[in-house]
């Protein structure tokens, strides 16, 4: 959803985003390389439409500046950790001795990338990385990940928890609060008998937010969560609706 490509109206007159173009993304990674002063980079990108336009378009953008870009390379997909190609493109990145490598990538890409990463005992670093797999736990689980240097990555910002809350207040009054459960975890029951809670209602205690979802799919549900408010809002005001009631159809 945040190719650039759709943004063309010509070609795609319906979609709408909920999430910004890569096209912000790249010009915040081209502004990052300059408020830095690195002028000597690598730049990867996963093989797909998402790694090869952004790269394409950071690209242009660097090639008109004074940043040299030392090195450009393609993540190749499907692939894991033993793979020949991904070996030989982490061995080209060190011996072209650059200190930045910008990843364009999907975290599907990055993960296996990184993990030979890890293996060549590459250190000391800077990656700059896309938000796809800047904060995915998939990529920061990978064994030894913490030695291969300095990471700074793109990412979408924070949504705000308040819409959490509000929802779960909501359904917290809906299904009414004070209700307990009537049975217990297992007291005078005999041997074999289910021990599972005779509850009349559900619990408080189960709607709580203490468990909260990680950074990155609090992102993604907020994405879906605008999506269907935006189709929502846009039915209602074609539909003339007000009160309850909708004037057409």
């Amino acid at each position: 959803a945040s190719l650039e490509t759709l943004s063309l109206k010509r070609f795609y007159p319906s979609f709408l985003r909920t999430i910004p173009s890569d096209r912000q993304q790249v010009k915040a990674i081209f502004l990052l390389l300059q408020q830095f002063g690195w002028t000597w980079v690598a730049l990867l990108g996963s093989d797909n439409a998402y790694g090869r336009n952004g790269l394409d378009a950071l690209y242009k953008l660097l090639t008109a500046s004074e940043v040299c870009v030392a090195y450009q390379g393609i993540i190749p997909v499907n692939k894991d950790a033993s793979s020949p190609e991904l070996h030989n493109l982490v061995r080209i990145l060190t011996d072209v001795r650059v200190n930045v490598t910008v990843v364009f990538s999907n975290r599907q890409s990055a993960c296996p990338f990184f993990e030979v990463v890890v293996q060549r005992n590459v250190t000391g670093m800077v990656w700059v990385g896309s938000e796809d797999w800047s904060l995915a736990q998939t990529v920061w689980q990978v064994p030894g990940i913490q030695s291969i240097g300095s990471v700074i990555g793109m990412s979408v910002e924070k949504t705000e928890s308040t819409m959490l809350e509000r929802f779960e207040s909501w359904k917290m009054a809906e299904e009414s609060p004070v209700a307990e459960c009537a049975g217990s975890t297992g007291a005078g029951r005999g041997i074999g008998e289910s021990a599972q809670l005779d509850c009349t209602q559900r619990c408080t205690g189960c709607h709580s937010l203490s468990a909260a979802p990680d950074v990155y799919n609090a992102q993604a549900s907020f994405n879906v969560y605008s999506a269907v408010y935006a189709v929502a809002h846009g039915l209602h005001d074609l539909l003339g609706c007000a009160l309850g009631a909708c004037s057409k159809g």
